[in-house]
């Protein structure tokens, strides 16, 4: 589905090509010069709208985001990891950024769920690298 604004450039280039054609003479200087400035950037639309195109399927080739349609964010984790959902688990679960904090503080709890989260999470990074490295390759 193109913008609205390329939609509106496409109509105002248009517009121009026809009032020339409709008073039987070509496009003056300044109005070709206004008609190819517009299907410029209804080109540029185009090729934004080809390249977003692209790497929405390369996002969900990755596996970065789910195929679905409705465009909004997961909130995904691992069961064992020890940061969880805080609206499931309440405000007093363990926080990923606090834990950062405290960790170069000298916390040692703090350092070890760090620890832990990362043990859990690098098989899944591997993967995706794998993957990523798979689609560059085709």
């Amino acid at each position: 589905m193109h913008s609205e604004l390329r939609t509106t450039l496409k109509r105002r280039a248009e517009d121009l090509h026809s009032l020339a054609g409709r008073e039987n003479r070509s496009l003056t200087a300044a109005e070709s010069s206004q008609f190819d400035g517009l299907i410029a950037r209804v080109t540029e639309l185009d090729e934004g709208e080809v390249r977003e195109a692209r790497a929405a399927k390369h996002r969900v080739d990755l596996g970065l985001v789910d195929g679905g349609t409705d465009n909004r964010g997961r909130w995904t984790t691992n069961e064992n990891s020890p940061y969880q959902n805080p609206r499931n688990v309440g405000v007093d679960a363990p926080s990923f950024f606090r834990d950062l904090r405290d960790a170069r503080l000298g916390n040692q709890t703090a350092g070890e769920r760090l620890g832990r989260n990362q043990q859990i999470r690098a098989p899944r990074h591997q993967h995706y690298r794998r993957r990523r490295r798979a689609i560059c390759a085709a």
